[in-house]
């Protein structure tokens, strides 16, 4: 491939190198005569240039909209899962206040329960005393009648006795 050309004399790669050489400033000849030759297509690259950066504009803006708003999403996701966390904690404190309600209820009930039933051993208590005294005190007055009655008949027996103890002391003086 180093060799030269038979006819001019040139190496094989020299002349290929110069080939690519050529056909790439051709390239460039033509792109700067489209830049140049053609104002319309400059004009038209200006204002695809323009619309794409204005497009670039509006989608960062839009991004940073979006960015913005994500950002108060996430913001308002941690406000409320602190207020979740808030809650969850208030309802955990009333949960055990009421437990401790229900367990003091639960008592109170307990010891109302225990006070009718000695209120109940008492009023028995009482009632049983009542009823006890009042068998006494019949006890008491039918001893009492029976007293009176023997009394009465003692008397009797005595007002019988009394004028012949009265004929017996007047006899013996």
């Amino acid at each position: 491939d180093n060799g030269v050309c038979s006819f001019c004399g040139v190496g094989n790669s020299m002349h290929r190198e110069v080939r690519r050489k050529t056909r790439h400033i051709a390239a460039l000849e033509r792109e700067l005569a489209t830049v140049k030759g053609d104002g319309a297509s400059a004009q038209e690259a200006k204002a695809v240039a323009a619309a794409h950066y204005a497009q670039l504009q509006q989608m960062q803006e839009s991004c940073a909209m979006r960015l913005a708003v994500m950002e108060e999403v996430e913001r308002r996701l941690a406000d409320a899962e602190a207020q979740l966390e808030d809650a969850k904690a208030e309802a955990a404190r009333a949960a055990k206040a009421e437990a401790e309600s229900q367990t003091a209820a639960a008592a109170v009930s307990r010891e109302r329960d225990r006070e009718r039933q000695e209120w109940s051993r008492e009023r028995e208590r009482w009632y049983q005393e009542r009823d006890a005294a009042r068998d006494r005190q019949a006890e008491l007055e039918a001893s009492l009648s029976r007293a009176r009655s023997t009394l009465a008949e003692a008397n009797a027996q005595l007002a019988e006795l009394k004028p012949r103890l009265d004929d017996l002391s007047s006899s013996k003086a």
